[in-house]
């Protein structure tokens, strides 16, 4: 290996700056494409350089202005003086394909970067300096930094733009004229109400569900999953730190059946509850649901298991059950400062991902009894600053008990208190303990 050449190819980068010096247009489409390290001789990433900076300061670039610049920076004899400039402009077939020869030299800088870094990844592993799971999420991270930077940049025209937004719209008119005049950029969560305020779950969203214990903020997390994955069939990742994969399941089963939780955990069923079941469980068979139950997951493994749930299993939503179980690699760090890199982690991670992630969030303790305001998240004041949308859950205070012992429907408030793309509302729910599962207030249906 110590003796291959790395890829490059020489003709191509002598083509790229002989055009991009015969034609100053040349320039231009090239400076989209590369930069100088994209060069495999440092001669040509100088060349590149003085080009480049002559444009930049509006200086006509020809043979005698690249020679005159390379003189003033003692650099024209390092490149082989002016007879290369000239050997340059004379070897380009056509300075109309310098993006071509531009490709091909980027082509080449991408497979170098990419022996270098699994280079270095292999140095890593024989080191063992750091963990392995730190070694892998290092090397996820880098490949995919080496992707997102590599793209080319594009510009849309107004015409193009015009063609697509006419075919939107048109799609857009069709769509709300067939379903019942609503219509959603993003993933229904199966309450109308809800999705008319936030325009559904959307791409590289990061939403925060946030209340006190025993609100049923899991309930309405597990309720919008079950929606999306059980009835849309659009695939769903659910990472329920607190609670193991049965006890998920059996809430799904219950929300879905209408039958009393407890009841179906005691396995104190009916001869007529056997339908509901058969039904509920024949909809989860079915289901695109991907759940992680792993306990007090870190926030490393966290962001790998999401990327593979979105590579693999392209899921199209991810739910985070919650966040102050999610631990970070520095415990040493204030539990605050703590709390902001994961927020920060997970916004990031949804832009990447380009998916919505609900992650669930307790609030503070003097909010118990009166309606929580976005200072009451709880950890950290980061939350509020990276979230696209935070929505509280709140019941008064006559209403407040443990789920286990509520029966009927209990009235809940749904705060929609941050929404970056629309207003904020307060929305009348039911909750339904006993079935673990929300309802939109009659009112409001």
């Amino acid at each position: 290996m110590r003796d291959r050449v790395p890829p490059h190819d020489q003709d191509a980068e002598k083509a790229v700056l002989g055009s991009m010096i015969l034609d100053p247009r040349a320039i231009d489409s090239v400076t989209l494409i590369l930069k100088p390290g994209d060069f495999y001789f440092p001669t040509h990433q100088t060349l590149y350089q003085a080009i480049v900076q002559l444009r930049d300061q509006g200086i006509p670039v020809d043979v005698i202005s690249v020679a005159k610049e390379l003189q003033a920076k003692k650099t024209l004899d390092q490149i082989g003086g002016a007879a290369y400039l000239s050997e340059l402009t004379n070897s380009v077939p056509t300075s109309a394909n310098a993006a071509v020869y531009a490709k091909i030299v980027r082509d080449n800088s991408i497979l170098r970067s990419l022996i270098n870094l699994s280079n270095d990844i292999i140095a890593q592993c024989y080191s063992r300096t750091d963990e392995s799971k730190i070694i892998l999420e290092n090397a996820e991270r880098r490949i995919l930094e080496l992707a997102v930077n590599r793209q080319a940049h594009q510009v849309m025209q107004a015409k193009e733009m015009s063609i697509k937004l006419t075919s939107e719209i048109q799609r857009l008119t069709e769509q709300y004229t067939s379903h019942n005049k609503t219509v959603l950029t993003g993933i229904p969560t199966g309450y109308s109400v809800l999705d008319r305020a936030i325009n559904g779950l959307n791409k590289s969203e990061f939403i925060i569900i946030a209340a006190r214990t025993s609100l049923g903020k899991t309930t309405l997390a597990i309720n919008i999953a079950a929606h999306i994955a059980l009835h849309q069939k659009r695939p769903v990742g659910y990472f329920s730190l607190e609670m193991p994969w049965m006890k998920l399941g059996f809430r799904i089963i219950s929300s879905e059946s209408r039958i009393d939780l407890y009841r179906l955990q005691r396995g104190e069923l009916r001869p007529s509850d056997q339908s509901s079941i058969a039904y509920a469980v024949s909809q989860l068979y079915d289901a695109p649901l991907y759940i992680d139950d792993t306990p007090h997951i870190s926030l490393l493994d966290l962001r790998a298991q999401a990327r593979r749930m979105v590579n693999q299993y392209k899921v199209e939503a991810i739910f985070i059950d919650y966040i102050s179980i999610i631990s970070v690699e520095n415990k040493n760090l204030p539990r605050h400062e703590q709390v902001a890199e994961i927020s920060r982690s997970l916004m990031s991670l949804s832009r990447e991902l380009d998916v919505p992630i609900v992650a669930l969030s307790q609030v503070t303790r003097d909010s118990e009894g009166k309606r929580p305001g976005l200072h009451n998240l709880r950890e950290s004041g980061s939350l509020e600053q990276d979230a696209d949308i935070i929505i509280f859950l709140h019941r008064e205070r006559e209403y407040q008990r443990e789920e286990k012992d509520a029966g009927g429907p209990i009235p809940t408030e749904l705060i929609v208190a941050k929404n970056r793309q629309g207003d904020t509302t307060v929305i009348p729910m039911m909750f339904i303990g006993n079935q673990t599962r929300f309802e939109l207030a009659e009112i409001e249906r």
